[in-house]
């Protein structure tokens, strides 16, 4: 998969802003997506179908590169010695409902 040169435009830009302000810096370039959690009373048996309970679904950020940005960012907050860091995330919405 390649990235379309407006993204490239978007990291190229970020990468600058870093290296002037940031003694580390990290560009994660990667999924996001919502994930939903329905509730449920019980784990369903193999082939099992079971009906969620009502409210609440609840909403989260996740993705492979949405993880793997705020992960470096803990760790980078974590250790008083980069306090000049910098951590990137390029990423693509969707255009459905959560996505807005």
């Amino acid at each position: 998969m390649f990235l379309r040169p407006s993204y490239c435009t978007i990291v190229l830009a970020l990468l600058l802003v870093a290296q002037v302000y940031a003694t580390k810096k990290i560009v994660v370039v990667g999924s996001v997506n919502a994930d939903t959690f329905l509730p449920v009373e019980r784990l369903p048996v193999e082939g099992e179908n079971l009906v969620c309970l009502s409210e609440p679904t609840v909403d989260v950020p996740g993705g492979k590169g949405c993880t793997q940005a705020v992960a470096a960012a803990k760790l980078l907050l974590k250790n008083p010695h980069e306090e000049n860091s910098v951590v990137a995330f390029v990423g693509q919405f969707g255009s459905d409902a959560v996505a807005s």
